[in-house]
């Protein structure tokens, strides 16, 4: 695990488990989670991708592990990058980010 090595950021992050979560919550390590909106993983035909990501994200938050966003999926070709990022911040609040926590609106 990347976080036992010392490493300040994980980047993507899908497959973590909560003890994943906890050490890196523990080492003070960054999860820079590069997530997909409900309508990126359906337009880039990974329509089940979504629910991971929303679980991934709750259970980061619970854990208490810091978060950073990271658009390395942010636009298709109907999206402007304004309204793609939107959608991003529409997941973590589904993912029960809470406002306080957040950046955006």
């Amino acid at each position: 695990m990347p976080a036992e090595a010392g490493v300040d950021s994980i980047e993507h992050g899908e497959r973590m488990t909560n003890e994943d979560l906890q050490l890196a919550k523990k080492n003070h390590v960054v999860l820079v989670g590069t997530d997909f909106t409900e309508i990126a993983a359906r337009e880039s035909g990974m329509p089940d991708m979504q629910p991971g990501v929303l679980d991934r994200l709750k259970r980061a938050y619970q854990i208490g592990v810091t978060m950073a966003f990271a658009p390395t999926h942010l636009c298709t070709c109907r999206e402007k990058r304004v309204d793609a990022g939107r959608e991003y911040v529409d997941s973590w609040v589904e993912a029960g980010v809470r406002r306080k926590t957040r950046c955006a609106p």
